[in-house]
């Protein structure tokens, strides 16, 4: 649930043109709206979540946008090198992940603070809500062969590709498929961590009233996610981590002229999107 809130903040930007701004600027509702798909709130509990998500607001639209834009400004350049390595690919990523982590820090002790208004009912129905959604998940996954996988992996970080830099030429398709055949599927550990961790946050939820703990062990439930990882899993995250850095490296090195101007432009209206939403 957490994360369902924090990814709306941190998507919207990702989001094209004017849809980004569109969507930034109407996120109270839109806030509503996904959390409408897991658990209907009362009129006093929606009055509570609307002050501090009006706080969330101000304070991301005052420091954090600017945190953003300095950032792709700082790509921007790295882009318009001569070179960007698998180091610097990593350096970004884990800036993006720092900006991640600002936000969770900054929204969790108000949903901790929220989730004793919850009913019991409303908790059963959150948690079969997100269990309906892990179901989906898996009935969803692409079955076939190994063979199979690692084609549709590799038509997936294609379309990724396009996204960025235009129409890719054989010999990047061919640099993706190579790199694709490589990556390890990490699906089956990430739905058992995703259901461990739900697991856990309704047993806190259902015995929120009676454990005085009750709010420090949830706070530490969504602070750190990452210790239900298991082993292979992060090994797995890991090592695609760095065969994607990897396939960046060499990618940029292929990159003609007018793709890189394709990924400057990119990067350029998430800029103005950027500046026109802190100046509003």
């Amino acid at each position: 649930m957490i994360k369902r809130v924090i990814f709306i903040f941190c998507s919207v930007l990702m989001l094209s043109a004017c849809s980004s701004k569109m969507a930034y600027n109407n996120l109270d509702w839109l806030v509503y709206w996904y959390v409408d798909d897991f658990v209907e709130l009362s009129d006093q509990q929606k009055d509570i979540a609307d002050e501090k998500l009006l706080a969330w607001l101000q304070w991301h639209r005052q420091e954090e946008l600017l945190a953003y834009r300095q950032h792709l400004e700082e790509l921007k350049r790295d882009v318009q090198s001569q070179v960007v390595t698998a180091e610097q690919w990593q350096a970004h990523f884990e800036r993006g992940r720092a900006h991640w982590l600002r936000l969770r820090d900054k929204v969790v002790p108000g949903l901790v603070d929220m989730a004793p208004l919850l009913s019991d009912e409303q908790v059963e129905a959150l948690f079969s809500a997100l269990e309906e959604e892990n179901i989906e998940r898996e009935e969803d996954r692409f079955e076939g062969s190994d063979e199979e996988r690692i084609e549709e992996r590799s038509k997936d970080m294609l379309k990724q590709l396009r996204n960025y830099i235009g129409r890719p030429t054989d010999k990047q398709k061919q640099l993706v498929n190579e790199y694709a055949a490589q990556m390890r599927s990490n699906y089956d550990n990430w739905i058992a961590y995703r259901r461990t961790i739900q697991q856990r946050a309704k047993a806190l939820m259902l015995s929120r009233h009676d454990d005085p703990e009750f709010s420090k062990k949830l706070t530490q439930l969504m602070m750190d996610t990452d210790a239900f990882r298991s082993s292979q899993m992060q090994e797995n995250s890991e090592h695609n981590g760095t065969l994607y850095q990897q396939m960046l490296e060499q990618m940029f090195l292929t990159l003609t002229e007018k793709q890189k101007r394709h990924v400057v432009g990119e990067i350029d209206d998430l800029i103005d999107d950027l500046s026109d939403l802190i100046e509003d």
